[in-house]
């Protein structure tokens, strides 16, 4: 097999742990006591069901199917949920919140620029995770081929792992908490129930293939954060 990241180090003479450790190390995270108050805020106004408008990443391509997640949460959490407008403004919003850094000139924010929006765990269609500061940080846009949904083989593996560590490093108890909460048993019993009943509405094998696809990627959405 022919890996072209391999290649790159090769040529350019730089180790594999040199690039990681740059990648890590101007990665910017969300400032701790910042996150903490963040976290206790989102968190409760979700449990408390809220009537504040909730962001999830549009489901489906083009966002077609979306509506299938604003029922699920509207039916199991009691909370509105709404598709973000870009995809990533929202958790964009809350980095330079917790950060006071922004790729685009701010008031009361320094300018960086040839950063990106990351989800640190990914979970975009996780009401919870989709704006937890601990889930979102700035990441150098160089490290791209390492973060990106479509990025694949065995060095993307090393990089996420040693990336989602250093993110747990700095807000396990954070992540702890949202552990709890996505495991309990009246919010696993709930969720299973909904996708049960969706499940028997299905009337034809479009509907079918379609309701299987959602239902699948609930169980990996809302699930606990586990480290490999």
């Amino acid at each position: 097999m022919i890996d072209s990241y391999e290649i790159f180090f090769e040529k350019a003479k730089l180790s594999k742990k040199q690039f990681f450790e740059f990648g890590i190390e101007e990665t910017i995270f969300a400032n701790l006591r910042k996150a903490e108050d963040e976290w206790k805020e989102l968190s409760e106004r979700i449990r408390e069901k809220s009537t504040d408008d909730f962001y999830i990443r549009g489901y489906g391509r083009n966002s077609v199917n979306t509506t299938m997640y604003e029922e699920l949460y509207k039916k199991v959490f009691g909370i509105i949920v709404k598709p973000d407008t870009t995809g990533n403004s929202q958790p964009k919003k809350i980095i330079e919140k917790m950060t006071l850094k922004s790729t685009q000139s701010k008031k009361q924010h320094e300018k960086i620029v040839n950063y990106q929006v990351s989800h640190v765990f990914g979970k975009t269609k996780n009401i919870f995770m989709f704006t937890a500061p601990w889930n979102v940080a700035f990441v150098p846009k160089i490290m791209d081929p390492f973060t990106g949904h479509e990025a694949q083989g065995s060095m993307v593996k090393e990089f996420t792992a040693i990336f989602q560590n250093k993110a747990y490093e700095k807000f396990g108890h954070l992540i702890e908490e949202y552990n709890q909460i996505i495991l309990d048993k009246n919010h696993e019993k709930r969720i299973g129930e909904y996708l049960d009943s969706l499940s028997c509405k299905t009337k034809n094998t479009e509907n079918e293939r379609k309701v299987g696809r959602f239902i699948k990627s609930v169980l990996s959405e809302l699930r606990p954060v586990n480290l490999r």
